[in-house]
C-alpha cells in the first residue's frame, strides 16, 4: 500500500520536534568557572581534590550547586572560596595570593632628615630615616610632611621579598616646579638625580625643586637614558623621552696559531672558527676555549667591558703528541686482538684479545712485565707502547679405571680428582698419569696432551692385590660340647660353612655375615667325637674386587 506523501512528511517533521524536545529537556545547561592568580601556577583544588590543573584554568561544564575552591602556591598563603553556581552561569574570580612570610622592605629616608610619613593619608607616626619591613607585594603610597617644605609624595610598587631605598631631597614650599615626563615605550621606572622616586612613566613628579636636574629611566629590554632637565619654580616641565633597545656592544676579537680553531664561549659553541670577532657580548667575564684537531685544546678568561672591544690577541695552540700503540699474540696464532692503532695523548685505548681453538689466555706482559690478567686491557695512551698477549696452549684428557673412583696423579701431584674424568684446558705435552685405589696396585703410563684434541686413554684395568684368604681354626670343649674357633686374615663376607665330621656325614650352615679380619668365630657342635674335622667356608673378600673364596681346612680333635 502506498503512503501519501504528505501524511509522510508530517510524520517526519513531528519525529524531529519529538526528539528535539526530548535533547533540550535532557542536556543541563552547564555552567563555567574561571579562576586566575597573582602570581599564576597555583595548584587548584576543587570541594577537597587536586584538579591537576593550576591558575589561569577554566572549569567547564559545571552542574549548578555549591563548589569550594582553594588555591595552594609555596611560600604563599592557601587560599579558599565558594562559589553558588546557577545553570548557565559564567563565574570568573581572580585571587591576589598573600606571601606567608613576606620579607619585602622600604626604607625611607630624606634631607632633611626628621620628616612625617603618612601611608595612604594616615600618619604613620614614623620620621625619617624609617624602615618599614615584613611587608606583602603590592602598591605603597607614602607622603613626607616637614614644616616649611613641600610634601612630597611616593609611589612604591614592591615585589616579593624586594627591598627598596627612596632618598628624597625635600623642596622648600614656594620655590618648586613640577616636571611631567613620558616616555616611549611607557612604564619607564624614573630615577631623579639618581634617586629612586617610585614612579613610572607616564608620571609628574611634583615638588621638584628649581634647577638643574638629572632624569633617568630604565626599562627591562632597553637601554637605561639619561637626560637633564630644568625646572622652573612654579613652572610645570614636560619632557617626552624616547628608548632605545638594549643591544649589547662589547665584542671578543680572537685568532689563534694555527688558525681554524673552533671557538666555545661558556662551553657553548659559538659556531666560529679563528680568526674571529664576536659581536654583541654583554658586559662580563667569560671562559674561551679554542679546539683543534690534533692540538690540546687552549681555555682563558676574557674580561667584556660595555661598548668595548677586546682583544686577546694570537693564542699558541699546542700541538697533540701521536702515539703508536701495537700488540701481538704468544704463540702468534694463539688469538686476534682489536684496538691497536695510532692515538692522541690522552686518549682511551682498549686491547681486546679473543682466544683461537686450542688456547687459553694467561696474561698481558709488556717488556716481559705483567701489565694485566684481563682480556680486555684499557689505559690512557702516553707513550707508544708494544703489548703481548700471553696464551697456553690447551687440550684436554679423559681418564676411566675399572673399577671407577681411583684418585688421579699427574706427574706425581694429586689432581684432587677421582676417575672417571675429563680435564678440560690443560697444558699440551707429555704426562705422567698414575692411578690410586686401596686394595690396588698403583698403576702408571705416560701420555701426550695434544693442542684442540682430547686424549682418552680409555679404561685402564687396576691389579687387585688382596691376598688369599687365609682361616686358623681351633677347637675347646665345654660341658661335653665341642666348639669350634675360627677366623680369617682379612675381612670376609662369609656365605656357607659345611663342616664333614670323622664318619664322614655333613653338616651346612648358610648365614651371610661380615666379619672383620681376625674377629674369632664360634661354632658349637653338641658332643665331642674325636678324629678329622673337615671345614668348607665359601664367601667374598670384602676387599679390590670382592672375588668369591672356597678355603678347606682340617681340624683333628682328639
Amino acid at each position: 500500500m502506498k503512503m501519501n506523501k504528505k501524511i509522510l512528511l508530517a510524520l517526519i517533521m513531528t519525529s524531529f520536534v519529538f526528539t528535539t524536545c526530548i535533547d533540550e529537556h535532557l542536556l543541563p545547561n552547564f555552567g563555567h568557572v574561571s579562576i586566575t592568580s597573582d602570581p599564576v601556577g597555583a595548584a587548584i583544588y576543587k570541594n577537597g581534590e587536586n584538579t591537576g590543573k593550576v591558575t589561569p584554568a577554566n572549569f567547564d561544564e559545571l552542574l549548578s550547586g555549591s563548589y569550594n575552591f582553594s588555591l595552594l602556591l609555596g611560600n604563599f598563603v592557601d587560599t579558599s572560596f565558594s562559589v553558588q553556581l546557577n545553570e548557565g552561569q559564567e563565574y570568573s574570580q581572580d585571587i591576589f595570593l598573600s606571601e606567608s612570610n613576606p620579607l619585602g622592605k622600604i626604607v625611607l629616608t630624606s634631607n632633611p632628615s626628621g620628616a612625617a610619613i603618612f601611608s595612604e593619608g594616615i600618619d604613620t607616626e614614623e620620621k625619617t630615616p624609617a624602615t618599614f619591613d615584613k611587608l606583602q607585594r603590592g602598591d605603597f603610597n607614602f607622603t613626607l610632611k616637614y614644616n616649611l617644605y613641600e610634601d612630597h609624595n611616593i609611589n612604591v610598587n614592591l615585589e616579593k621579598d624586594e627591598s627598596i631605598e627612596i632618598n628624597t631631597k625635600l623642596v622648600i614650599a614656594g620655590t618648586a616646579g613640577s616636571l611631567s615626563l613620558t616616555s616611549d615605550p611607557v612604564g619607564a621606572t624614573i630615577k631623579l638625580d639618581g634617586n629612586i622616586t617610585g614612579s613610572v612613566t607616564p608620571d609628574t613628579l611634583v615638588p621638584v625643586s628649581a634647577g638643574q636636574h638629572s632624569i633617568t629611566l630604565s626599562l627591562e629590554g632597553y637601554r637605561d637614558t639619561t637626560i637633564s632637565t630644568n625646572v622652573i619654580a612654579g613652572n610645570l616641565v614636560a619632557e617626552s623621552i624616547s628608548l632605545t633597545v638594549y643591544e649589547p656592544r662589547g665584542s671578543i676579537t680572537i685568532n689563534s696559531n694555527p688558525q681554524g680553531a673552533k671557538i666555545f664561549i661558556n662551553d657553548s659553541d659559538a659556531d666560529l672558527f679563528t680568526p674571529n670577532t664576536i659581536s654583541k657580548v654583554e658586559a662580563g667575564d667569560y671562559s674561551v676555549r679554542l679546539q683543534l684537531e690534533n692540538y690540546y685544546d687552549s681555555t682563558f678568561i676574557v674580561t667584556v667591558i660595555e661598548d668595548q672591544n677586546t682583544n686577546v690577541g694570537v693564542i699558541s695552540l699546542t700541538e697533540i703528541p701521536i702515539y703508536n700503540i701495537s700488540a701481538s699474540s704468544n704463540p702468534s696464532l694463539a688469538s686476534s686482538i682489536t684496538g691497536t692503532g695510532e692515538f692522541k695523548h690522552g686518549d682511551e685505548v682498549s686491547l681486546l684479545t679473543v682466544a683461537n681453538p686450542g688456547y687459553q689466555f694467561t696474561r698481558w706482559t709488556e717488556n716481559g712485565t705483567q701489565v694485566s690478567l684481563d682480556t680486555e686491557y684499557s689505559f690512557i695512551a702516553t707513550k707508544d707502547r708494544n703489548l703481548i698477549a700471553n696464551y697456553n696452549v690447551i687440550g684436554n684428557l679423559s681418564v676411566n679405571s675399572d673399577p671407577e673412583g681411583a684418585e688421579i696423579y699427574l706427574n706425581n701431584e694429586s689432581t684432587g680428582f677421582v676417575t672417571p674424568h675429563v680435564f678440560e684446558n690443560i697444558l699440551v705435552g707429555q704426562y705422567n698419569l698414575t692411578l690410586k685405589l686401596e686394595d690396588f696396585a698403583d698403576t702408571s703410563q705416560t701420555i701426550l696432551v695434544n693442542r684442540n684434541q682430547t686424549t682418552n686413554v680409555g679404561t685402564i684395568f687396576m691389579e687387585d692385590i688382596v691376598p688369599p684368604v687365609q682361616a686358623v681354626l681351633n677347637f675347646k670343649e665345654d660341658a661335653g660340647r665341642i666348639i669350634f674357633l675360627y677366623s680369617f686374615n682379612q675381612d670376609v663376607t662369609l656365605n656357607q660353612v659345611t663342616l664333614t665330621k670323622p664318619d664322614g656325614s655333613t653338616l651346612t650352615q648358610n648365614s651371610v655375615q661380615f666379619i672383620p679380619e681376625g674377629r674369632e668365630i664360634e661354632l658349637a657342635y653338641p658332643e665331642k667325637i674325636n678324629g678329622l674335622w673337615k671345614f668348607k667356608f665359601l664367601g667374598n673378600k670384602s676387599g679390590g674386587r670382592k672375588e668369591a673364596f672356597e678355603l678347606n681346612k682340617g681340624l683333628v680333635v682328639n
